[in-house]
């Protein structure tokens, strides 16, 4: 089974002041997940939102993905700003083309995600100035690597316009993503 959390970034001054500390670096060295806010606690994401810096429009995020046997993507992997919009453009991609290569984020990252045989895909996250350096290059079940990303996008977007009225989206983005695994659903 394939799991997908939506996390966001704390600033370096959240950090120190939730976990007291003075060197927030040697805190996410010491514990990684520390630096990122699962968006199901609701005190933390409250915390979270309330810093008069926090906007929806610039989230730095990190979807963890996971499967039975190991992290596809983890705490090692660079985040990038607003990955949900990212990760929703590439599903529409490769429900349309069975392929996609795209930004991951704004740092100088490839995502890539094609069709390779028998249901399955190839998903790769590489560094765009040295395609041998991957953060993320596993072959997983095309329809349900799919369906648990819609999942957890759909997951993501109706948490936080709906229950923390924070301005990522709208009812029709949730609408796009709901359509976009439909699509996948059906899928052999």
């Amino acid at each position: 089974m394939i799991h997908i959390r939506p996390l966001i970034q704390r600033s370096p001054a959240q950090i120190e002041s939730k976990f007291g500390v003075d060197d927030w670096t040697t805190c996410i060295a010491l514990n990684p997940e520390s630096r990122y806010v699962d968006i199901d606690n609701r005190s933390d994401m409250f915390e979270l939102i309330s810093d008069r810096k926090f906007s929806g429009k610039h989230l730095q995020m990190l979807f963890i993905i996971t499967t039975d046997q190991e992290a596809v993507i983890g705490y090692d992997c660079p985040s990038g700003y607003n990955l949900w919009a990212d990760l929703l453009k590439a599903a529409e991609e490769f429900a349309s083309r069975g392929k996609t290569k795209r930004s991951y984020g704004v740092d100088p990252l490839i995502m890539e995600i094609f069709s390779v045989s028998n249901g399955t895909l190839k998903f790769t996250i590489y560094y765009e100035l040295d395609c041998s350096k991957k953060y993320v290059d596993i072959s997983l079940p095309s329809k349900e690597f799919m369906l648990s990303l819609t999942t957890a996008l759909e997951h993501f977007l109706k948490i936080m316009i709906n229950e923390y009225n924070v301005e990522v989206g709208d009812e029709e983005i949730i609408n796009r993503v709901e359509r976009l695994a439909k699509r996948f659903s059906i899928l052999t």
